[in-house]
């Protein structure tokens, strides 16, 4: 039913079955030529990968020979085998030996108290006698960032700075309450002789005191306050020549009179004190009071009477006293100090070569105790010096009683003061110091020091190896398979 085929048709069959073939064989020879150019590719990367880990993957293999269960993570903290491992100081942006970081301290005894925070101790070295990078952990020997010896401007080292002054502070010594104050000032010092129980006869410029008695016994005795003590004169009405009768001006007793003056004032005071619980002063001092007072008025009944005239105006006078005063406002570099002074004073007058004699015995008009109340001021200036002012009142009396039949003289002499002084502690005291932070200027380049401080102060183990990739390349003379 079917026909043979022709001649040309067995001939197009022949040349579509000889195409088919070349173009196979052709695609076969293309796919191996590409396979072959890929195999090599992969063999040269290969090769170069072995080439670079070479060294490295002997050093590993010989440590797994040592310890098979070694890992390429594990840290290491034995001290003495990591003391000589290269490692980079984030402080001094230096390459050395950990053992002789130059901004750390290596406490090797571990039985020495170390504080609880470190800011660098755990990190990547490089043992160059193995050649490989170890991570270590150095805590347990106290290594830590020595804030002494530079200031870093990162917060953390910020911080630490202030811990260790507060450090400081807490070891001040207790000499610092112990405090010696100078001061002088100025002020007014009031004058008033009450007389009781006395006449007073004015003659020639003169002021002569009587009792009841003295006037039948025709005596009398001449006033020489602050200079001396009193005269007495006998056979006072018998010397018309001396002492004109017509010519006294008499206060009878019973009448109220006296006389009345004020004078400036120089106080110089020294004393020494210590202070209780920050607040309470107690301590001793003295004081020495320069007055210059030219006259005393009469007062009430005595209005007749002439002024009393001193010939010698300056007077003096002594104080030793016991002190006890309390710190009402108190702060840091300042306080505010309600004090009181008890003791004795020695009115020295218009006669000081009386009272600093060679005979050893102190002379002196009168002395008796001596209060004051007075409200201070202090500043602190410095570690060892604080200026110091203080406002007070005093208080002084004398009673003079050598008169018979009862009377008396009375001195009172009041006063008010303004000092200014410096107080000096025997040992520094730091509290209210304000902390000094020297920031340094931003160094060039990628390893500055307080950007490294900040990256690796958190104590814990960081990426070694974008950061030690970059380091590395300035360590001279270490074979580091990582740049290779």
């Amino acid at each position: 039913m079917f026909k043979k085929p022709t001649t040309l048709a067995k001939y197009i069959c022949i040349s579509l079955c000889f195409n088919l073939g070349i173009s196979k064989n052709v695609a076969l020879a293309d796919e191996a030529s590409v396979g072959d150019k890929q195999v090599s590719k992969t063999t040269k990367v290969t090769v170069s990968k072995k080439q670079t880990t070479t060294k490295a993957d002997t050093a590993t293999q010989k440590d797994n020979k040592d310890s098979p269960n070694a890992s390429a993570d594990a840290v290491e903290r034995d001290f003495d085998k990591i003391r000589e491992f290269q490692s980079y100081d984030p402080a001094t942006d230096q390459w050395s030996s950990i053992e002789h970081f130059e901004t750390v301290e290596i406490l090797e005894d571990t039985t020495q108290q170390r504080e609880d925070r470190y800011i660098y101790y755990s990190f990547w070295a490089y043992d160059t006698a193995k050649e490989r990078w170890y991570k270590v952990d150095i805590r347990d020997y106290g290594y830590r960032y020595k804030l002494g010896s530079q200031k870093p401007t990162s917060a953390t080292a910020q911080e630490a700075t202030l811990a260790e002054e507060e450090l400081e502070k807490s070891k001040d010594s207790l000499w610092k309450n112990l405090g010696l104050s100078l001061s002088v000032g100025g002020g007014m010092t009031f004058y008033e002789n009450n007389i009781d129980k006395l006449q007073l006869i004015e003659r020639d410029g003169e002021h002569f005191l009587q009792a009841g008695n003295d006037i039948a016994d025709n005596k009398a005795y001449r006033i020489r306050w602050f200079r001396d003590e009193y005269e007495q004169i006998s056979n006072f009405f018998q010397r018309p020549g001396v002492y004109d009768p017509k010519t006294k001006k008499v206060v009878p007793i019973g009448k109220t009179f006296g006389f009345r003056g004020k004078s400036a004032n120089i106080p110089v005071t020294l004393a020494l004190h210590y202070t209780f619980f920050k607040r309470l002063r107690l301590g001793a001092g003295s004081n020495f009071e320069f007055n210059y007072l030219k006259k005393l008025s009469p007062t009430g009944d005595a209005t007749r009477i002439s002024d009393f005239t001193l010939k010698e105006p300056w007077l003096y006078n002594l104080k030793w006293f016991g002190l006890i005063g309390f710190k009402i406002i108190r702060k840091p570099t300042q306080a505010v100090i309600l004090d009181v002074h008890v003791g004795r004073v020695f009115d020295i007058g218009s006669n000081l070569d009386m009272f600093w004699n060679d005979s050893g015995k102190y002379e002196h008009l009168h002395h008796d105790w001596y209060y004051s109340i007075g409200l201070g001021y202090e500043k602190k200036l410095n570690n060892y010096f604080k200026l110091m002012t203080r406002l007070s009142g005093d208080y002084k009396q004398y009673k003079d009683t050598r008169f018979s039949s009862g009377g008396t003289v009375t001195l009172y002499q009041p006063a008010v003061h303004l000092e200014v002084g410096l107080v000096f502690n025997f040992a520094r005291d730091t509290e209210g110091n304000v902390p000094e932070v020297v920031e340094e200027e931003p160094t060039e380049g990628p390893n500055e020091p307080a950007q490294k401080l900040e990256e690796t102060g958190s104590g814990d183990i960081q990426k070694p190896n974008d950061e030690l990739d970059k380091s590395i390349l300035g360590l001279s003379g270490l074979n580091n398979p990582i740049a290779r």
